[in-house]
């Protein structure tokens, strides 16, 4: 591509000016409102864990609670651009069928750390900390200064259909003009590069998609690509099921930041507030945590 002429600037200014948009939509669609704390629910053993090597797992896309995940949000691309085929000619929606193809092939490049908007959720007690384990609340704006910069997005989940049609339909729509005002004109090379480009803006939404049937997690997610070169970063569980590490100082009091901001106690757990204080936080950590029991009456 010859940057230096006039076609070639006009397409980076058209790169730039996507970019922006998807910064914007991100923020309009997945992060209002802001929380100023996310939750992780684990048992003792794997809290201890985390507090002590200051690292989250971020898991395959593929292996999270629905498996089906990354297959649902591929299905509301197919019923959205279904529906409004007659708005874009067919040669839009036949490559963007190719690049779903494609997707569907690279899916194990896709890792997602979820937290939770919800400090004290009776079914999230349930799945993940056996009702007497514990929460710890991460201020969110730490966790994002201090992401790997493999990040692809974050946001609140989106869990109703038609919301997620509506997003879909509103992005596709408007990178439909991008696509006919500079694909026409491109060489091969180029052409590609643009459809890719097109299509990883839309990837990016619906990683933030989830059945409704799962709303009760009120999920807040970080999205991570783990290309080629980078692979070497991802592990695999004893059970063969890949993951990355995200490391994050926690427990970092020497810092200006204090990332963990609270401890709660499950509805069963049975412990007092010296007793959280001895097994999670040692002597030479001298700044204040908030802790609390959880206020769900199982006791």
């Amino acid at each position: 591509m010859a940057y230096e002429d006039y076609w070639g600037k006009k397409l980076l200014e058209g790169f730039r000016t996507q970019l922006e948009l998807e910064d914007e939509d991100l923020k309009r669609y997945f992060q209002k409102p802001i929380p100023e704390v996310l939750y992780h629910y684990s048992s003792t053993e794997k809290l201890k864990g985390i507090l002590n090597t200051n690292v989250f797992w971020a898991s395959n896309i593929n292996d999270l609670n629905d498996r089906s995940e990354y297959q649902y949000g591929i299905d509301v691309i197919r019923r959205v651009l279904t529906s409004i085929d007659s708005s874009f000619n067919s040669n839009f929606i036949g490559l963007f069928i190719d690049q779903i193809d494609k997707f569907e092939r690279d899916i194990g490049s896709i890792f997602i750390l979820s937290l939770s908007t919800n400090g004290d959720s009776l079914p999230l007690w349930q799945a993940y900390s056996n009702l007497d384990g514990y929460n710890i609340g991460l201020d969110l704006h730490f966790v994002l200064n201090n992401t790997p910069p493999d990040i692809l997005c974050h946001g609140h989940v989106i869990y109703s259909k038609e919301k997620q049609e509506q997003i879909i339909n509103e992005k596709a729509t408007d990178l439909y003009e991008f696509y006919k005002e500079f694909a026409p004109n491109c060489e091969k090379d180029e052409f590609n590069i643009i459809f890719g480009f097109i299509f990883t803006q839309v990837l990016n939404y619906i990683t933030l998609f989830k059945h409704p049937a799962f709303e009760h997690e009120n999920e807040y997610r970080f999205v991570y690509y783990v290309n080629g070169s980078t692979e070497s970063r991802i592990k695999v569980t004893g059970q063969g099921k890949p993951y990355v590490e995200i490391t994050t100082e926690i427990l970092d009091y020497l810092s200006n930041e204090l990332p963990l901001v609270e401890i709660r106690m499950g509805p069963k757990n049975v412990n007092n507030k010296e007793d959280v204080l001895s097994i999670f936080i040692n002597n030479e950590n001298t700044r204040e945590i908030n802790i609390f029991k959880s206020d769900i009456p199982l006791r």
